[in-house]
C-alpha cells in the first residue's frame, strides 16, 4: 500500500491499478497454472494473459480518463513509466459527459471513445478481455474514495479479469496444443528464477521488487521468464517440501543472505548440493559466515541504486547464459 500521507489522486489510482494486476495474476497462478503454463510456452502468453506477472512502472504503464460519475483505466505495453497520462473532465451535457452518455451508451463506444480522447492507438492498448480494452467503474466517483479502497476495489476487479481471461486461454488450449503439433513450431522455453529470502524483514518486499525491477532487464520476453518465491507458491501442500521442489525446478536460485537467516542458509545449502546456477545477495558481504566468504557475491545498498540493479542484471544474465561447450 501507499504511504498515507501519500493520498493524492494519482497515487491512489496507481494503488488501484497494482492491486488490479496483483487479483489478476493471483487468480491465473491459483486456478489456471496449467494453463498458463502451457500457452506461454506456445509463446501466446501476451494474447491470453496479457497482464500476467506485470509491474506497474517497470513493464506496463496506465491512462486514465474519469469524470464524477466515470472512471476508465487502461492498461499499456511500456517499459520504465507508470503513468502516462491522467484526464478528466466534469460530468455534464455541455461536456458530452453527462448521465446520459454515462448511463446508455454501449461500454464498448465508450471505451472506444475515451481511448481517442486520451490519444492511446488501439494497438499499444492491452486487452482485458474480449472486446474490453479498460476497466471501466460507471456511475461513481471512483477517485474520490480511499486509497485503501481502491486498493481493494482493484483487486476484486483483477481477480474477476483474471478468471475470464484464465477461461479464454483455457478454452483456446486444443487450438494452441493443435497448431503446435501441426507446425512443429519450437516453444520457447520459461525460465524458472526461484528467490530464497527472509520474510519478516522490513526490507523484505522492497528487495523483492528490486530483484523483479533487474529480471525485467533481462534480454528476454517477459512470458519466458518466471520469477517467485515461497509466498507466491498458492497451491496447497507441505511449504518445506515446496520449496525444495522450487529449488529443484529452478534454472537460477536467488538467494539474499542478508542476515545470515537460518532458512535461507539451509535452502541455499540444498541448492548448492543441487548444484544449482545460484546468484547470491548480501547487504553486508563482509559479515558473510567462513564457508561462503569466498563465493561471489552481488553487493546492493539497503535502498538499491541504479547501479546496484545494473550489476545485479549482469550477474542473472550470466547465470541464464548457456555454458560454452568451447
Amino acid at each position: 500500500m501507499s504511504a498515507p500521507g501519500n493520498d493524492t489522486t494519482e497515487s491512489r489510482i496507481a494503488e488501484y491499478a497494482r492491486e488490479f494486476i496483483r487479483g489478476y495474476t493471483k487468480t491465473i497462478d491459483e486456478y489456471f497454472s496449467d494453463v498458463k503454463t502451457v500457452i506461454f510456452r506456445s509463446g501466446r502468453g501476451r494474447e491470453y494473459l496479457p497482464l500476467y506477472g506485470r509491474q506497474l512502472g517497470v513493464d506496463i504503464a496506465i491512462a486514465v480518463f474519469y469524470t464524477q460519475i466515470d472512471f476508465y483505466l487502461f492498461f499499456l505495453d511500456k517499459k520504465n513509466t507508470e503513468i502516462e497520462t491522467i484526464r478528466s473532465e466534469v460530468a455534464n451535457d455541455i461536456s458530452g459527459f453527462g448521465w446520459e452518455w454515462t448511463s446508455y451508451a454501449p461500454a464498448r463506444r465508450r471505451i472506444q471513445r475515451v481511448r481517442e480522447l486520451l490519444g492511446l492507438e488501439e494497438s499499444e492498448v492491452l486487452q482485458l478481455a474480449p472486446s474490453v480494452a479498460a476497466a471501466n467503474i460507471p456511475g461513481t466517483n471512483f477517485v474520490a474514495r480511499g486509497i485503501a479502497d481502491m486498493g481493494h476495489e482493484g483487486y476484486r476487479h483483477g481477480v474477476n479479469f483474471g478468471n475470464q481471461a484464465g477461461e479464454r486461454a483455457e478454452s483456446a488450449l486444443p487450438m494452441v496444443q493443435e497448431m503446435l503439433r501441426r507446425t512443429g513450431a519450437p516453444r520457447p522455453p520459461v525460465y524458472q528464477l526461484f528467490v530464497i529470502m527472509p520474510f519478516g524483514e522490513a526490507w523484505s518486499d522492497g528487495i523483492y521488487a528490486f530483484i523483479r525491477r533487474a529480471v525485467a532487464r533481462l534480454d528476454a520476453p517477459a512470458e519466458r521468464i518466471h520469477l517467485y518465491r515461497a509466498d507466491d507458491i498458492v497451491s496447497p501442500g507441505q511449504i518445506s517440501v515446496q520449496i525444495k521442489e522450487a529449488i529443484e525446478s529452478a534454472d537460477v536460485v536467488i538467494a539474499d543472505i542478508t542476515g545470515v537467516n537460518p532458512n535461507v542458509m539451509w535452502e541455499l545449502g540444498y541448492a548448492d548440493g543441487r548444484e544449482k546456477q545460484i546468484v547470491i545477495l548480501n547487504q553486508t558481504p563482509s559479515a558473510s559466515p567462513f564457508d561462503i566468504a569466498d563465493r561471489r557475491q552481488v553487493a546492493y545498498r539497503t535502498t538499491p541504486t541504479d547501479a546496484d540493479e545494473a550489476n545485479l542484471v549482469q550477474h542473472l544474465a550470466a547465470a541464464l547464459r548457456p555454458p560454452n561447450p568451447g
